[in-house]
């Protein structure tokens, strides 16, 4: 039996209602969802929304899981309200469900490198993944999280890579810890956690190591510079000094361009490649071909150079032949001229050589056989 087949609420699609017309089916056919799983989320939808204006407050919602509506989970919601309103649709709804809680490990960092990656340059000062990782906790980490982020003032460059953070994260689970907390109190009451876990694995083998913005084409960084605005505003929480290191970030990042020009020569290449590493991989089996035929030649030159000089110190110390060998013709002149055609030799020159000549036999002698030659008949 399929997951979530017996409920009381169907969806059916209203092109009257924001959220739950064409659109929302075109999106839903985008990221694989099955009707039956559109049904279980519009049944958790339906109990929570305004019947007048079709509209769900998430701070509510919150409210009524008794749940803490945190910081970071507010930015979060930021980055895909539209209306910034804390109010969203059907189509939003699912969204912000859909992104934040089929989610693994990897893929929920990743999502918070991208809300404060505003630039889309693939990394982050140290500055702003301290700012990142303080965000989360309310500004009051704990210990081991404190010990982990003094890991990252190692690096010397001062820039932190997405596969950084995100191996940084693995290896020290406490970095993310009240956000993994939220996502799996909200699994919990949000349908269940099996089916979101069902979804998570669906998500993986469908679109693998793409990114959130990445599916849901929702690239424009003004909704990246929505949220952070947003966070920034809250005084309340948000230290000063926090605020205005961020913001002396953004202008030395404006100032060298979008991006940043200290990477590591991979990470530019993967972000924006070079104009003419774009041919690279003809360019390098060219040169493999060319060198394997130069060391090819040079083997071959090398050993008849070798053989040429034993023969002929051979003969220079025999007492067999005596001075008047015929072995001669190993001389030095024979072994300078070997030497100038090899230094003729052009590198540049990678053509294969050709096939090998095919000399012709010489005609039987047989001056030997004497009477026994077969007669010659003349014509």
């Amino acid at each position: 039996r399929k997951m979530g087949a017996i409920f009381g609420r169907k969806f059916v699609r209203d092109d009257k209602i924001d959220g739950q017309g064409k659109q929302f089916l075109l999106f839903a056919k985008k990221i694989n969802m099955q009707k039956y799983e559109v049904d279980r989320i519009y049944e958790v939808f339906f109990g929570l929304e305004n019947k007048v204006t079709h509209l769900v407050d998430i701070k509510e919602m919150f409210h009524i899981y008794k749940r803490q509506y945190t910081l970071i989970a507010s930015v979060i919601l930021q980055v895909f309200d539209r209306s910034k309103t804390g109010q969203v649709n059907f189509m939003e709804f699912v969204l912000i469900l859909w992104c934040f809680l089929a989610t693994d490990e990897d893929e929920l960092a990743r999502l918070c490198f991208d809300i404060f990656d505003i630039y889309k340059s693939g990394s982050l000062d140290i500055g702003e993944i301290r700012y990142l990782v303080h965000a989360v906790w309310e500004f009051k980490p704990s210990k081991k999280c404190l010990s982990a982020l003094k890991k990252l003032e190692l690096n010397s460059d001062g820039i932190v890579s997405l596969p950084e953070f995100i191996l940084l994260n693995r290896h020290h689970k406490e970095l993310l810890k009240p956000l993994r907390r939220t996502k799996d109190q909200l699994r919990k009451k949000t349908v269940f956690t099996r089916y979101w876990k069902q979804l998570m694995w669906r998500r993986k083998e469908d679109f693998g190591s793409q990114s959130i913005f990445e599916i849901t084409n929702r690239m424009d960084p003004s909704c990246v510079e929505s949220s952070m605005e947003y966070l920034n505003l809250r005084t309340d929480i948000v230290p000063v000094h926090f605020v205005e290191q961020w913001n002396c970030i953004q202008r030395r990042k404006a100032q060298r361009g979008t991006l940043h020009q200290e990477l590591p020569y991979e990470i530019r290449e993967q972000i924006k490649p070079h104009p003419l590493n774009i041919h690279t991989k003809k360019t390098l089996r060219t040169m493999a071909k060319g060198m394997v035929t130069l060391s090819r030649f040079r083997r071959k030159s090398n050993a008849k150079r070798n053989s040429v000089v034993s023969i002929q110190d051979f003969s220079h110390g025999s007492t067999v032949h005596g001075e008047d060998s015929k072995d001669d013709l190993y001389d030095e002149n024979s072994v300078s001229e070997l030497d100038a055609k090899e230094d003729r030799f052009d590198p540049r020159d990678t053509q294969q050589p050709g096939p090998p000549k095919i000399v012709k036999p010489a005609p039987f002698d047989d001056s030997f056989l004497g009477s026994l030659k077969a007669p010659q008949y003349i014509v």
